[in-house]
């Protein structure tokens, strides 16, 4: 969390949260909603800066709800899809994976997929879908995460993903 973040907080420590104002989309773009409900017509967050600094302060409470921490003032996310979004990477020869806000991931596991075809995982950061993009590579590389040939992945309603994973995709 950035420094200035933190005094913010300090100073002003009875900020009310906010919802329903910022999503995160299943290809990891920050969507702004202008009217304030998360149902109502999103802009791609696309400012550099701005996507940098929500990136940053990025994280989630006791609940698993998730937020970007505004200066004093939590705003909740609507997670269309999870918390995270990996993308892969492929430092030197190995196939590897990155949060959508640029963690690397290194200790992936308890990989499940939903009745879509959607691939999920449990991070050392948080609950995350691979990318649609990625998600044939990270497939066929599979075997590599698991250390073995992998048995048949559990499959659960896409509806019940958050409750498997542990998060809250529509906090209120």
């Amino acid at each position: 969390m950035d420094d200035l973040v933190k005094a913010a907080m300090a100073r002003w420590p009875n900020v009310p949260d906010i919802f329903g104002w910022l999503s995160l989309s299943e290809q990891g773009q920050w969507l702004l909603h202008p009217e304030g409900s998360a149902s109502s017509e999103a802009v791609t967050i696309s400012h550099s800066n701005t996507i940098a600094f929500i990136n940053r302060n990025y994280q989630s409470d006791a609940e698993g709800r998730w937020f970007f921490q505004n200066g004093p003032q939590r705003v909740f996310v609507r997670l269309l899809a999870a918390p995270y979004i990996l993308r892969t990477t492929v430092p030197g020869s190995e196939l590897g994976l990155e949060t959508h806000n640029g963690l690397a991931v290194k200790h992936p596991q308890n990989w499940l997929t939903d009745d879509t075809g959607r691939l999920f995982v449990t991070t050392e950061h948080g609950p995350a879908l691979v990318a649609g993009r990625d998600a044939f590579q990270v497939f066929e590389a599979l075997p590599n995460f698991l250390n073995h040939s992998p048995a048949e992945l559990p499959s659960y309603p896409s509806r019940d993903i958050p409750r498997q994973l542990n998060f809250v995709s529509n906090p209120n």
